[in-house]
């Protein structure tokens, strides 16, 4: 279950921005051959990506909370029978005195 959801909301959306930044160098790639040199195009071919990869796990890694709490959470269920989950409050009322209050 963690390791979907890391797929869903990491590893895809870098994955699909990896995707568009190679295809976009690709398709300039001509432009910067005259304009920068072979040599320079190669490390901009190979550090672009590089820099957003690292770019885009630090910010997944600052918008994730630092730990999480996987306690199930105790939710009023219509069709629970113990109605009211408060502490101060008893949990084997009868049901009657429970749909009055």
């Amino acid at each position: 279950d963690q390791l979907m959801n890391l797929a869903w909301k990491v590893m895809l959306p870098l994955g699909l921005l990896n995707l568009v930044v190679v295809a976009t160098i690709e398709e300039f790639r001509p432009a910067l051959q005259s304009a920068l040199g072979n040599s320079l195009t190669t490390g901009v071919a190979v550090g672009v990506p590089w820099i957003i990869f690292f770019g885009g796990l630090i910010c997944a890694g600052m918008l994730t909370p630092s730990s999480t709490d996987n306690r199930p959470i105790r939710t009023r269920d219509p069709f629970d029978q113990e109605r009211h989950l408060e502490k101060d409050e008893p949990m084997n009322k009868p049901s009657s005195e429970l749909v009055e209050a």
